[in-house]
């Protein structure tokens, strides 16, 4: 697992009851196609949620609530990627 504080683009949306939806991530110049999601929680800063991409790489991104920024916070890669 890697930690990180980085801004992303994402192309998605927010439910009506407030969940993440998400289609695609881009992240240092690479985009990456969300093939599934998990896990959804709320913090002081924003909505967090965990998906995963092709390849078996998942993430950790974040919807900030004060500037509506995206940011990933975490990436566990499969040992073949990484």
């Amino acid at each position: 697992m890697e930690y990180f504080d980085d801004p992303i683009m994402v192309n998605g949306s927010v439910t009506a009851d407030g969940e993440l939806d998400i289609d695609q991530l881009t992240w240092q110049n690479q985009t990456y196609s969300i093939i599934s999601s998990g896990r959804q929680w709320d913090t002081d800063t924003g909505r967090h949620a965990l998906v995963e991409a092709a390849g078996n790489i998942r993430f950790e991104v974040a919807l900030e609530r004060s500037s509506f920024a995206w940011r990933l916070k975490r990436v566990w890669r499969n040992q073949a990627t990484a």
